[in-house]
């Protein structure tokens, strides 16, 4: 338990450093820090493997490390803009998975807010032509992950992931928000302020069994 604890603090203290750095253009920095606030909650989803299920564990570490690759694509100085979208969609899918593991047969009736939601962020952001699908398959992505995270309710720890993938979701608004709308200057710090919690919360549900409450 100490241990996970130290890599949970010290997974928030590299996101925290990866934000003072952005703001202080230490670019060196934050391409050090960004990357090792990830690297430590894969090494902290290594660790809690044994007190889950093995694919539903797997799964999140399989999401993580898209989500690594993800962030490097980023937040390169080239436009690696779809590389990172993919990365993070592999990342949707595979956290999906997971929490299906816990949840075989959701109900689709409780699909439609989220699909709702799902129009809306799409009528705000209004991708160009030449990414309105990609865009649409990402977002669509995401808020089925979100909805499967909330079907798991009643089992333990679920609701660990089911505030994950929220803060998951306004994360990634705010980048499609920076992406097609233009950047503000809180923006990055509550970019990586919601996704980096949102990596932890999923991360931490592992660390269930996954019975019902």
């Amino acid at each position: 338990m100490g241990l996970i604890f130290m890599l949970t603090a010290a997974a928030l203290l590299a996101a925290g450093a990866a934000i003072v750095s952005h703001y202080a253009q230490r670019t060196a920095l934050h391409y050090v820090f960004k990357p090792l606030a990830t690297l430590l909650i894969v090494i902290l989803a290594l660790l809690l493997l044994p007190s889950t299920p093995p694919l539903y564990g797997w799964l999140i570490v399989a999401g993580l490390l898209c989500s690594l690759a993800g962030d490097i694509f980023l937040m390169l100085p080239r436009d690696r803009f779809l590389a990172g979208l993919t990365a993070f969609l592999l990342a949707h899918w595979c956290y999906m998975a997971a929490f299906l593991q816990r949840t075989p047969d959701p109900n689709v009736m409780l699909l439609l807010p989220w699909l709702a939601a799902a129009a809306a962020v799409l009528f705000v952001l209004r991708p160009p032509g030449s990414m309105r699908y990609a865009v649409a398959v990402y977002v669509g992505s995401i808020v089925a992950m979100a909805w499967l995270a909330f079907e798991n309710w009643r089992l333990a720890g679920a609701m660990l992931a089911a505030a994950g993938a929220v803060l998951f979701v306004c994360s990634d608004f705010l980048i499609g928000l920076r992406r097609f709308r233009g950047s503000w200057p809180a923006e990055r710090a509550l970019t990586l302020g919601t996704y980096f919690p949102a990596q932890l919360l999923i991360t931490h549900s592992m660390g269930f069994s996954g019975t019902v409450h």
